[in-house]
């Protein structure tokens, strides 16, 4: 077993250069990026590993569009681990091992064409961008095997992932408001067609008894992913109305199941005042979706409505704040949680109090004229 105080320890040096032609009608160049990452610790999460990528990189500046690219070698290789496996006992029963070492060169890159979209009403504005990509997997999709520090997850990596290839069209259009002032809106969205998408998915396993867990392992399946934002806000000379909200769905093409973590749609209402004077102040709401559009292995999640406030007084020393997030404290769940599916609630009623100051030396003035 490792020898350290520290459950995870990563230590990661990085580098990175370009080199770019800029002319008239475009650029071009070259990049170069390379990672070795050392992981050490009593709980395994992640193996020790290399990567290094080498691109091709151009943008050419067509008649009101812009054509950009970008062509990638990714090499990348890990170390292998093996453990002892233990019973409930804690009696050693056998090996366990958590990662096989490989090496791995994979193409990847980017063909992305853009171009302003012009509107009769001169107060619109809109973008539309149509994009090829291959994304190489990260070193976690490929050899992750343990207990995720931050989601509390057992996540698993699979070594057999490649390129992830996808088609995605996107298109943003809204108000350009030159007074600041009245109404004003903007909305984007997108569609994308995935060969291999790449997502971390719950399984029927559960990990080995001295790790625990659900495992939930990263998966390569071909899928269809859609999605909108929408932001309506109202704006007179001291008080605001700000509305905004998301969409998404996420399907898997072989099975018409949902794709797990599919965040559910949601949105946000906030009455804000005081701008420009010593309070500021807003009141807020927060409605989720129940999560309904789950993956198999995956419980659906009910919905909720979440409210705030916050207060801001300045004055001469400094900035007050208070800030009440959830202030009836209501129980919800959050999807994204490894504890939902044992009813464990997310972060209840929070509150915080803040004191916001700019320290100055009394004698800072003086100082400077002195120097100048």
């Amino acid at each position: 077993m490792p020898s350290s105080d520290l459950s995870l320890s990563l230590e990661e040096l990085a580098g990175f250069a370009e080199a770019r032609h800029t002319g008239a009608h475009g650029s071009y160049g070259a990049q170069a990026e390379v990672q070795h990452v050392t992981t050490t610790g009593w709980e395994f999460l992640l193996p020790s590993h290399r990567r290094a990528r080498a691109s091709f990189i151009g943008e050419a500046r067509l008649a009101g569009s812009t054509l950009s690219g970008r062509v990638d070698v990714v090499q990348t290789s890990q170390v292998g681990h093996t453990e002892p496996l233990f019973n409930a006992a804690g009696d050693v029963v056998g090996d366990d091992v958590r990662a096989t070492p490989f090496a791995k060169t994979l193409p990847g890159g980017m063909l992305s064409w853009q171009t302003p979209l012009r509107f009769e009403r001169p107060r619109l504005d809109g973008l539309a961008t149509l994009v090829a990509y291959g994304r190489v997997p990260s070193n976690h999709e490929w050899g992750a095997n343990g207990i995720h520090h931050g989601s509390f997850r057992f996540e698993q990596g699979n070594p057999n992932l490649s390129t992830e290839w996808a088609l995605e069209g996107r298109g943003q259009v809204g108000t350009i408001n030159f007074d600041g002032l009245g109404w004003s809106w903007q909305a984007q969205g997108f569609a994308a067609l995935h060969a291999g998408f790449i997502s971390l998915t719950p399984s029927a396993h559960f990990a080995p008894v001295a790790h625990a867990g659900q495992i939930y392992e990263f998966m390569a399946n071909d899928a269809f992913r859609t999605g909108a934002e929408w932001t309506l806000a109202h704006r007179w000379t001291s008080q605001d109305l700000h509305w905004s909200g998301s969409v998404l769905g996420q399907w898997e093409l072989q099975t018409g199941l949902g794709l797990p973590f599919t965040t559910p749609a949601q949105s946000r209402l906030e009455w804000s005042g005081g701008h420009g004077t010593k309070l500021e102040w807003s009141l807020g709401c927060r409605a989720l979706a129940p999560a309904v559009l789950t993956a198999r292995n995956e419980a659906s999640t009910p919905g909720a409505v979440l409210a705030d406030v916050a207060i801001r007084h300045v004055t001469e020393q400094g900035v007050w704040a208070l800030e009440v997030q959830n202030a009836f404290n209501q129980a919800w769940l959050d999807h994204v949680s490894a504890y939902r599916i044992l009813g464990l609630v997310a972060q209840g009623r929070w509150v915080q109090l803040s004191f916001n100051a700019s320290l100055k030396h009394p004698n800072s003035k003086s100082n400077k004229q002195s120097s100048s």
